[in-house]
Formats: structure tokens, C-alpha cells, sequence
């Protein structure tokens, strides 16, 4: 007004946000194997229905750890100047059931000098894994890690057990070759042996003691591979015996000879003969003759005589040698005696005393037989005597002739000679004297040679 009065009013204006603000994301619940797999902030915002600019805050609770099954939250949270807060959360559950995948790898371990040797899991384990846990945080473990002597030579099968953090475990299978590997060492093998053969055998009985071959395991004869064992016949000449011990690195063997020397010689045995001279004059015999069956333990290589060759001027009794070699070069000898039989004299059978023709055939018999043990070949022979006038037919050796009784005087001595002349060496002289008788019956006689 003109007065200048002045009237005011005062309105009062209160502001009020009951509105929260809205977050951009609400990540559902969750369940996951491996806490590499936990879900963290995604980067959720908010608005506000005021505009401002807003801060969201993320916040995990802890992560619990395996074995089990476990949970763990996940907070956002928001306000804005009105002090409205929003929050969320999101639930995250821990589960892992799934088991380690082992892989495991053959190996080959060698006993050490005390016979023994171990393994670890790093020796079988060949790279096994896990879908959670670390190689290195992986539970290890093997049934056997210790091998000694009764392994060796032997594959033995070990079970590796591989474990997560959260106990899930699994197994595989590895062989384990046992070797003794260690270098044997050969303590007394045998020294060539020589020696003589035992009596009366192509051989002798040989002992010796056995090699030893020792390493971190024991002490072995070793095989015995060539040669005989002791105590065994050996023969005459060389034998090499060996002896093989085999091991995982390789053999050793132990070698040695046995020389068995026959030194015995053969044992001569002669016989004596008598034989006559051939047809010429000549004999020729073979060591096979004068031997009676001579003998060697082992055999005998070879028989000779000194004097093969015989004629006239040999009548009567040789001494022949006998030699025996065996098949060592032992040599032995006898004597045997060949006698040649000094005159090879037949017999004549002459008629004793006086004969008395038979009327009958007019015979009467003399007989010329050959006793001797050979064959006589009579290169020449003559008839002489008074009977020879009385002579029918050829009377020479293998033939014959007859008296003629019809010429020949009565009650008179007769004489008939027959002389040989043997093979050129010397001669045989026979004669024979009888008389002839009459009878009442008329006969003829005949003398017959053979």
C-alpha cells in the first residue's frame, strides 16, 4: 500500500524420494565344480528415478573350501541421496564330484647293492590331471614302493591313487620290471684239468668244484651250458666245459678244459700157427694170423707183423712179432711162433707082410694118403722096385695103377719105391715090400695114389 506495509507469506516445500534405485542386473543362483568357476561381479549399475549418478558396491562372502559341499554370496548393494538402498544377492553353491583322471607309465627299477630299491608316485605318475585341483596340489599315493631280491627278474604290477582337494580319487595300473642289474662277480671257476684215463676205460671220472657267480642278490653255480658235470666219465681227448650265469644286464660265463690222455697201452695177444707152404714154395700171412684177439681200453688203430714172406729155407719154427698201436700211439708186443712143417711127407700104406690074391677080384689094396695140414703139390715123382715090371697105368699123384697079379711071380719079395719131389724143397723117399701068395681064388692087385 502507500504506507509502504508490507505483508509475506512463507510456503514450505518438503522433497521426499521414496523410490530405491534399480540395479541393472540380478544374476541368478548358481552351482559350479571349482572355485576358478565362482562367478564374481559381472560390473551391475543402478539408476535412480532422481538422476543421479550412483555407486554400486559388490561384496563375496568367503569361499569355502573342498572336501563337502559348500555356498557362498554374492552382494550388490546401492543408495541413493534419499538414503533408499537396494541390494541383492546371489547364491553360489560349491560342488565337486568329479573325479582326477590318472595316467600312469610302465617303468624298469635295478636292485642296488644291498638288493633293494624304491620308488615314488613321480616314477609311475605319467601326467595325471584334475578338473579343479592343480597338478601339484594332487594327492599321490602307490601300493608298493619297495622291491628287493624275490622281485627280481619279475614285472610287477603297482596301483597309483590320485586324489583332488575335495577327495575325489581314481586309480591306475603300471608295471614294474625288477631288474638285479648289478655286474655278477665269478669267483672260483676251475683251472684247466689233465689228466690220465682211469684203468681199462676210454676215459676218466673228473670232479671239480662248481664256479660261483655272486651279485647284490646272492651267489649261482650259474648253467652249465657245455661239457660234462662233475663227477662224470670224461673221454679221452678234450672237453671244454662251461658254466653261464644270466642277468638283466647280460651273461658271464666260466670256461675251463678237461684233457684226458690215454696212457695205457693196448694189450698184445699173439697166437701161434702152423701152415704149410703154397703150391710154389711160398706162404704169406697178415698181422690178422698171429693175432688172438688183442685189445685196447679205447681201440686199436693199427696192427703189423715184422716177417710176412715165407719160402723153403723158413721149415720149421718163426718167431713173428706182433705189434698193437692204439689210437693214443700206445704201442705193445708179443711173440708168435709159425711153424712150416719141415717135410710134408705123406703116408703109404703098405700091405703088411705077405698078400694073398683072392680069387674073388684078384685085388689087394695099398693105400697113399696125404696127412699132412696143407695140400701137397708134388712137382715130381718116380716109381721104382721090382714090382714096377708088374706097373699097369699112370701111378703118379692124384693117380693110379694097377699090379697085374697075372704076371707077377708067387712066394717072391716084391719092393715098389715112390719118390716125391715136394715143391722144389725136398724130396721123400717109400718103400714098401710084400709078397705075393697064392690061394684058392685067383686076384688082381691094385696100388692106388690120392
Amino acid at each position: 500500500d502507500c504506507a509502504n506495509n508490507t505483508t509475506t507469506h512463507t510456503q514450505t516445500v518438503t522433497i521426499t524420494d521414496p523410490i530405491p534405485p534399480v540395479l541393472s542386473a540380478t544374476p541368478t543362483d548358481v552351482t559350479v565344480a571349482c572355485t576358478s568357476d565362482i562367478p564374481g561381479d559381472p560390473g551391475i549399475t543402478a539408476t535412480d528415478n532422481c538422476g543421479e549418478t550412483l555407486t554400486v558396491s559388490f561384496s563375496q562372502s568367503a569361499i569355502p573350501g573342498c572336501p563337502g559341499i559348500g555356498t557362498l554370496t554374492n552382494t550388490w548393494a546401492v543408495t541413493d541421496c534419499a538414503n533408499n538402498m537396494t541390494t541383492y544377492t546371489q547364491t553360489v553353491t560349491l560342488n565337486d564330484d568329479i573325479a582326477p583322471i590318472p595316467v600312469c607309465q610302465n617303468i624298469s627299477v635295478n636292485l642296488d647293492a644291498a638288493g633293494e630299491v624304491s620308488i615314488t608316485t613321480a616314477d609311475i605318475d605319467n601326467g595325471s590331471s584334475d578338473n579343479c585341483t592343480a597338478q601339484g596340489d594332487l594327492i599321490l599315493s602307490l601300493d608298493q614302493i619297495t622291491f628287493d631280491c624275490d622281485d627280481a627278474g619279475q614285472v610287477i604290477p603297482v596301483v597309483l591313487t590320485v586324489t583332488d582337494e575335495c577327495g575325489n580319487s581314481a586309480t591306475c595300473s603300471a608295471d614294474v620290471t625288477v631288474n638285479a642289474n648289478a655286474m655278477p662277480v665269478l669267483t672260483n671257476c676251475p683251472a684247466n684239468i689233465s689228466l690220465n684215463n682211469d684203468a681199462g676205460e676210454c676215459g676218466a671220472i673228473v670232479t671239480y668244484d662248481l664256479p660261483l657267480f655272486t651279485d647284490n642278490c646272492g651267489s649261482s653255480n650259474g648253467a652249465l651250458i657245455a661239457g660234462l658235470a662233475p663227477g662224470s666219465l670224461f673221454p679221452v681227448g678234450l672237453t671244454v666245459v662251461t658254466y653261464e650265469y644270466t642277468y638283466s644286464g647280460g651273461s658271464l660265463q666260466c670256461t675251463f678244459e678237461v684233457e684226458v690222455i690215454d696212457n695205457e697201452p693196448p694189450q698184445a695177444i699173439c697166437q701161434n700157427i702152423t701152415v704149410g707152404l703154397d703150391d710154389n714154395g711160398n706162404l704169406m700171412i697178415e698181422a690178422a694170423d698171429v693175432d688172438g684177439g688183442s685189445t685196447d681200453n679205447c681201440g686199436i688203430a693199427n696192427i703189423s707183423i715184422d716177417m710176412t714172406d715165407f719160402d723153403c729155407n723158413d721149415t720149421g719154427a718163426n718167431t713173428v712179432n706182433l705189434l698193437v698201436e692204439d689210437t693214443a700211439g700206445n704201442i705193445s708186443s708179443c711173440d708168435a711162433e709159425v711153424t712150416i712143417p719141415a717135410t710134408p711127407i705123406p703116408t703109404l700104406n703098405c700091405p703088411n707082410g705077405n698078400v694073398t690074391l683072392r680069387s674073388c677080384d684078384g685085388t689087394f689094396l695099398c693105400e697113399f694118403d696125404d696127412e699132412n695140414p696143407f695140400t701137397v703139390n708134388v712137382s715130381q715123382a718116380t716109381v721104382s722096385g721090382t714090382a714096377v715090371p708088374y706097373l699097369q697105368g699112370n701111378f703118379q699123384p692124384g693117380g693110379n695103377a694097377f699090379l697085374d697079379p697075372a704076371t707077377m711071380p708067387l712066394n717072391t719079395p716084391l719092393t715098389l719105391t715112390y719118390t716125391l719131389m715136394v715143391n722144389d724143397c725136398m724130396s721123400a723117399s717109400f718103400t714098401c715090400t710084400f709078397i705075393v701068395e697064392p690061394s684058392q681064388q685067383s686076384n688082381a692087385g691094385s696100388f692106388g695114389g690120392n
